[in-house]
């Protein structure tokens, strides 16, 4: 009887963890990586002087709308 019982135990304390370790699995799969979230709202822009491509959030942009990878293209793009 007493071996019944703790083989019955034993079963639940299983089933327990394997139940607890499917739930963990599944919550930290369908969070979003935030990352993964924050660039994908992000463009790519070429820059005018040196073809560069840059996150839109990166670039120096004029009046125009142009895009640069930094300010010193923005300057040599407006010389001329």
């Amino acid at each position: 009887m007493r071996s019944i019982l703790f083989f019955g135990l034993v079963i639940l304390v299983f089933l327990t963890i394997l139940i607890f370790m499917q739930r963990l699995r599944r919550n930290s799969s369908v969070k979003p990586d935030q990352t993964e979230k924050n660039q994908s709202n992000d463009t790519i822009e070429r820059c005018e002087v040196c073809g560069t491509f840059s996150p839109s959030s990166e670039t120096v942009q004029d009046e125009f709308g142009h895009h640069f990878c930094n300010q010193k293209h923005l300057e040599e793009f407006n010389k001329d």
